[in-house]
């Protein structure tokens, strides 16, 4: 049997629908009979939360912790670090989402599934990774008929389900006349729902109100996207004001993170980058230039003996890291207003956010400094049509010329490009997470008024229901949008907020709104039975980098990568919980450290509910009539047509004979399929037939042929992680009062493998603290038309640019070089799969060790141009000022939209390893660079380089130091003094010199000083002067270096210079005018790179000043094309190489363990990467593609050609569980063998569609501890972790710490004192002390509303 897989989104385009489809009525909940998997649990009806009970008892439900209430606080696109109580800066405090761990866990390893927005909703609604759907790609993202998630879960446990704000994946089916959704937020099972239209889809900006839009679309308007936020964006451009703020006692906590204790005269901390600072401060090196023999290279010389030099000698400034000014002043570069201006005249607001001429600036006057904000109607106008907004989005196009903008600044180009879209008379985007916080709160409110309400203790409650929130905010998603106004009376309002920008600003009001909803919850008297998860869908965007380290405040932590990425910056995310009823009071507080994911929150809400999901047994594929046997087909539970009946008639028989969900009519066998008439019948059968009957049927997913539902697959990778709630007695002591202390540790103590994705189809694995990367999406057609297969430009640019010439490298069919001379290879191989042949890229693999190297640092390629180049925007950001280096300037062309990966190995800007953002850079060891200098570096008779001020070792008064600054010198301008230079000519010089020489040494005619006789002065020690024109600049010398005396004050006297020249073990000298010389260099700066001698710099060796951050343990690529190519070809012929695996020389000693957890990401992958079902996809118009999928035959492996080579030693896939056929099994045995014993691996289950159903849930005796035994003997275990983040971690936790953890963590013992409070009650007390930001008094900006 085939199924056209995009034939049910298609048809149904021709169903009338007149109204959503959603349950049979609002008290509905999903009260069908229970399904096989329940029955087999004993799990029953009356099982379900809110049953009536009595208020108070242990079964009301603000007692009952089987039954909490549940909120998941989804935001958009915020990074890890955004909260508070990650990071260790203070300036955008964040004290209502920190106050959550309080009475929680702050699990600090909590990632989303996937680095992108769909793919990650996808993951949490219905705990099943996104690449299980037949496509590795991140869209499209559509939820399939018949799958079941989160709501449904809850109003099958008999939760009242809400959502407000981003739905997301559940808006489909956009009706276009009435502009309301068929299959929409109550389709998916939500009681009620409170959400808003993006202004990219349709119809436009506004908002829903259970599927139906809350007024009219009858209103155009022009709405931009316009992102622009830097320092000209800041409210606050009065530097006086901002100093001041922070010169105040009560602000300076703000500044914990930039200043000890916040005090300016305390000097600075460095809190991102630790290991480099410790590193610093310890005087540990890189050890890349150490050799106890340094190679001594000398400058070369001419034929006389003089030194060959540039025109000058060498001037380095002396840059010791520990001295560097970490961060900038406040728009030091001079004061940029980013304001919003309207006519005096008119009134009107002409434009927001642009820069304006001198003479727009008379005619107007500032309304407010109102930046544009995300889907903001130009100037919040509206118009009746399409054509007047279009004519008004000129006019103002027009306006803004007129003021002095060019057309190609950013704004004007994107309000250019922004068509005019509906909306809703009076939307205003700016409102948007406001309104969706105050509809919460009224749901909430109104929810458990009705179905949970206030009663007496002892009195029956009839109504004892839960509910469950989904409320996903759009916030912190750029352009940052919010409702505040800046009150020009009260410029400060939002500080130190308003510090960091738009998104600073929006970060205020975002706490305050998630402390409104929690103040509601106390209000209805449910927050302690409340479970709250605070998280995000994924890291940030390139937003996170605008401001950077402004006084201190690194929005990303020391995270690599960003949003789209596989890198922890993508995935990583805030994942605060609330819940004091169910968490262990020891816990309260605590950190988890081992990686969560929201795709674990399926099984854990179920878990807790003591709700039974269906198990690997259940999750199989489809049946036919042909295959199946009679019991099978009830099973589906979906009444065959006759072919004599008309769908009406049909309809209309099946639902007059539906007993608790089953079909008891005449019986005329089962259909397999969900098909009517001709037509996709979901829909249909929604509206027929009604949730109590349809929700007991099984469901073909077309995607890949599996059933789903109730009793089929489902939450297949959710791994529940309830444990980590609960805590067990470990110990018991008595403290120093004698009171009796119980030591605790968290329960769950380990994990099983996670997941975590990138946008193109990147993944990677984690084992407590090590991380497995795999680059790129896999290459097999039927795991989607991804961009391995879509992508022209995958051969790479010099690839392309070499076409037509023998230069570009060409391959016969065998894999032999047409042409062996050639010298450009293109950056990915040609492979061939059913029937098609692309040029893909092959897997590349990285290692990593998290906890040495938490960013995952590389070091990064030094060759690209000032503005380009990521190493000197780091050290810019983190350092404050761009330390010296060696670098190429090249050109660079433009890089189009989206390209691939420029280096060749990744599929996408996003997706490649080389280090190429600052996020990605390890910070340089150019601190060495001096030491290098003195040691290396023989210059001059005496061995300095002695226009070097910083590289000589002088003694003042006793005192050690360098010489200084090349600076000024009045005494040497030239005429400045009479006895002086009085002609910088080289003729000039030299008479000075001669001068001076002979004052000190003495000549016959005029002894002077006579040194040389009295002191044994010779020249050739005392002066060694410049020996050509252009080796000093006349009127500078080292700033450090006084002439000494030999007689005199003993001030003039101790003024030493150490001369290697000297023979003998003291090499101490007075100095002369002759060692303070100095050469300025040509514009008066510092010396750049490329007027150094080629020979001296270039012997030292650049690299990471730390180390472990000079990029993964291992890394290289995996051969899948391996057998294919010639030994000409080295560079793709790897003979000690297998067939697709890694290379050892990449991996070196963890090699076996990277194959190891290799293996286990591809046994979980399962059918995902290795299907079994012939599936033909082909490119569709806008659909994306069309399949077809033969679920119903023999499994096929994918040889290359058109049909596949089909198993004939198997049977049919029909009704089978996944990845149970010989093809399949003999692919996981392989696998397997890498992993564990044969013993052991005999005795493992295989399920290919979902690590639920095998690996336990505990961690314990998982697929990948099994990769544990692979170790090599002198490193860590995987779960030896104490995270440093490299940041200031006694900064960061909610509990007061000094041992640099950030608090305590599930490895802890979590002490409580057994003691009685005032009535006699036994309770627990915690002794812990509370950071200063959350104890009382509560200092200014964590205030809290709860």
């Amino acid at each position: 049997m085939r199924v056209t897989s995009l034939a049910l989104a298609g048809s149904a385009l021709g169903l009338k629908f007149p109204k959503p489809i959603y349950y049979d009525d609002p008290d509905y909940t999903f009260d069908f009979k229970e399904t096989e998997t329940e029955k087999a649990a004993n799990w029953t009806l009356s099982d379900r939360c809110g049953q009536a009970a009595r208020a108070g008892s242990a079964k009301d439900q603000r007692n009952d912790v089987n039954c909490p209430n549940v909120i998941v606080i989804n935001t958009d696109d915020m990074s890890w670090a955004d909260v508070t109580i990650n990071n260790p800066s203070k300036l955008v405090p964040t004290p209502n989402i920190d106050k959550l761990v309080s009475k929680g866990i702050n699990f600090r390893d909590g990632h989303s599934c996937t680095s992108r927005c769909a793919p990650s909703r996808y993951c949490l609604m219905t705990g099943r990774y996104h690449f299980r759907r037949g496509d590795y790609h991140y869209k499209p993202m559509k939820l399939e008929y018949g799958r079941k998630i989160l709501p449904q879960l809850f109003k099958r446990n008999n939760y009242h389900t809400m959502v407000v704000g981003k739905p997301q994946p559940v808006e489909e089916k956009l009706e276009k006349n009435g502009w309301f959704f068929v299959e929409g937020t109550r389709f998916w099972g939500y009681d009620k729902s409170f959400t808003s239209r993006s202004y990219c889809c349709l119809p436009g900006g506004g908002y829903f109100e259970n599927d139906y839009p809350l007024s009219p679309f009858e209103k155009w308007a022009i709405f931009t996207e316009f992102r622009d936020e830097n320092e000209d964006s800041l409210w606050v451009q009065d530097e006086a004001a901002e100093n001041e703020f922070f010169r105040q006692p009560q602000n300076w906590h703000f500044l914990d993170g930039y200043y000890k204790d916040g005090k300016e005269e305390n000097g600075r901390i460095q809190n991102a980058y630790k290991a480099y600072w410790s590193a610093i401060d310890q005087g540990l090196t890189s050890g890349l230039n150490d050799d106890e023999e340094p190679a001594r290279k000398r400058r070369r010389r001419f034929a006389n003996g003089n030194l060959a030099v540039r025109h000058h000698r060498i001037h380095r400034r002396r840059r010791n890291a520990k001295n560097i000014n970490e961060g900038k002043m406040p728009r030091e570069l001079g004061r940029k207003n980013f304001l919003r201006f309207r006519n005096v005249q008119s009134g009107k607001v002409i434009s927001a956010g642009f820069k304006v001429s001198e003479k727009a600036k008379k005619e107007m006057k500032t309304l407010e400094q109102e930046r544009a904000n995300y889907e903001f109607a130009v100037n919040q106008v509206m118009f009746d049509s399409p054509e007047e907004a279009k004519e008004y989005r000129q006019t103002v196009l027009d306006q803004l010329v007129a003021n002095g903008m060019s057309v190609n600044d950013p704004l004007y180009k994107d309000m250019k490009r922004a068509n005019p879209k509906r909306t809703q008379t009076g939307f205003d985007s700016k409102e948007i997470m406001y309104t969706f916080h105050k509809k919460a709160r009224e749901y909430i409110t109104e929810s458990v008024s009705s179905e949970n309400p206030i009663t007496l203790e002892g009195e029956m409650k009839e109504s004892n229901r839960p509910f469950f929130m989904y409320l996903s905010f759009r916030a912190p998603h750029r352009p940052s949008s919010h409702n505040l106004t800046f009150d020009e009376e009260n410029p400060m309002e939002f500080y130190p907020h308003a510090a960091q920008g738009k998104q600073g600003e929006q970060f205020w009001q975002f706490d305050k709104l998630v402390g409104n909803v929690m103040k509601t919850l106390h209000d209805m008297e449910v927050a302690d039975n409340t479970l709250i998860f605070f998280t995000s869908d994924n890291g940030p965007d390139q937003g996170a980098f605008n401001l950077l380290n402004r006084f201190g405040h690194v929005r990303m932590g020391t995270l690599r990568g960003k949003k789209a990425s596989v890198y922890e910056g993508g995935h990583r995310v805030p994942f605060l919980s609330w819940w004091p009823l169910g968490t262990h009071r020891s816990l309260w507080g605590t950190n988890y450290d081992l990686p969560v994911s929201q795709i674990d929150l399926f099984s854990t809400f179920a878990d807790i509910m003591n709700y039974p999901l269906p198990g690997g047994d259940k999750c199989t594929y489809a049946y036919t009539e042909e295959t199946a046997t009679e019991e099978q087909m009830k099973r589906i539970g979906r009444p065959k047509r006759l072919s004599s009946e008309t769908p009406w008639r049909y309809n209309q028989r099946v639902s007059s004979q539906i007993e608790d969900g089953k079909y008891v009519g005449p019986d005329t066998g089962y259909s397999a399929a969900i098909q009517h008439n001709g037509l996709t019948g979901y829909l249909e059968e929604k509206q027929n037939f009604g949730y109590r009957t349809s929700e007991t049927w099984l469901t073909l997913e077309t995607g890949t042929g599996f059933l789903v539902g109730w009793d089929g697959c489902m939450a297949e990778d959710s791994q529940s992680f309830a444990a980590a709630f609960r805590a067990v007695k470990v110990d018991s002591s008595t403290n120093d009062a004698g009171e009796r202390v119980h030591h605790f540790m968290n329960e769950q103590q380990q994990m099983p493998a996670k997941i975590f994705a990138g946008k193109l189809g990147d993944l990677a694995i984690r084992f407590g603290r090590y991380k497995f990367v795999r680059f790129n999406a896999p290459k097999d057609l039927r795991t989607g038309i991804t961009r391995q297969h879509g992508m022209i430009d995958n051969e790479g640019d010099a690839w392309h640019a070499a076409e037509g010439s023998d230069a570009q490298c060409r391959y016969n069919a065998d894999g032999s070089k047409i042409n062996p001379s050639c010298t450009v290879e293109a950056e990915c191989r040609e492979h061939t799969t059913w029937g098609s042949t692309f040029c893909m890229r092959d897997h590349f693999y990285q290692l990593w060790d998290l906890e040495e190297n938490f960013g995952e640092k590389t070091f990064c390629s030094d060759d690209k141009p000032d503005n380009k180049n990521p190493n000197m925007e780091i050290e810019s950001a983190i350092l404050g000022g761009i330390q010296e280096r060696k670098f190429q300037v090249g050109n660079e062309e433009k890089e189009p939209e989206k390209p691939t990966d420029p280096y060749g190995v990744g599929l996408g800007v996003e997706s490649t390893p080389v280090g190429r953002d600052l996020n990605d850079c390890c910070i340089l060891n150019l601190d060495e660079r001096q030491k290098f200098l003195k040691t290396v570096i023989m210059i001059g008779n005496n061995g300095l380089p002695r226009w070097n001020c910083a590289t000589a070792r002088i003694k003042i008064d006793g005192v050690e130091k360098d010489g200084g600054d090349c600076k000024e010198i009045p005494a040497y301008m030239p005429a400045e003094t009479r006895f002086g230079l009085q002609d910088g000519s080289w003729e000039g010089q030299q008479s000075y010199f001669t001068r001076v020489q002979n004052r000190f040494l003495g000549t016959p005619e005029r002894p002077a000083l006579n040194y040389a006789e009295e002191f044994d002065w010779t020249p050739e020690i005392y002066f060694k002067w410049p020996q050509s024109f252009g080796e000093w600049t006349p009127g500078y010398g080292c700033s450090n270096m006084l002439p000494g005396l030999m007689t005199g004050s003993d001030r003039q006297i101790e003024r030493y210079i150490w001369d290697e020249s000297i023979l003998g073990e003291e090499k101490w000298r007075t100095i002369t005018h002759a060692d303070r010389l100095c050469y300025r260099g040509k514009d008066g700066t510092d010396w750049s790179d490329d007027e150094i001698e080629g020979d001296v710099l270039d012997d030292f060796t650049l690299g990471c000043k730390v180390p472990a951050h000079n990029g993964a343990l291992g890394e290289g690529k995996g051969f899948e094309g391996n057998s294919n190519y010639h030994a000409d070809t080295p560079l793709r012929h790897k003979p000690h190489v297998a067939e697709g695996e890694l290379d050892p020389d990449n991996f070196g000693k963890w090699f076996d363990f990277a194959n190891c957890l290799k293996s286990v990401m591809n046994i979980i992958e399962g059918q995902a990467l290795f299907p079994e079902a012939k599936n033909v996809k082909e490119w569709s118009g806008q659909i994306g593609y069309s399949q077809d999928l033969k679920w119903d035959e023999k499994p096929y492996a994918d040889d290359g050609s058109l049909e596949g080579n089909q198993s004939t030693a198997d049977s049919v896939l029909s009704g089978q569980a996944i990845g149970a056929s010989n093809l399949a099994s003999a692919r996981q045995a392989e696998l397997l063998s890498k992993v564990m014993s044969s013993t052991e691996a005999a005795e493992k289950h295989f399920h290919g569609a979902g690590t639920r159903f095998i690996e336990p849930k505990n961690g314990v005796n998982s697929l990948i501890s099994k990769c544990a035994a692979f170790l090599p003997a002198d490193e860590q275990s995987p779960y030896t972790i104490k995270p440093e983040y490299d940041m200031e971690m006694n900064l960061m936790g909610y509990y007061k710490t000094d041992d640099n953890s950030g608090g305590s963590n599930q490895k802890t013992e979590h002490k409580l004192v057994w003691t009685t409070d005032s009535n006699g009650k036994r309770i627990y007390r915690d002794d812990r002390p509370v950071m200063k930001y959350y104890s009382e008094p509560i200092l200014k900006g964590f205030e809290t509303l709860y």
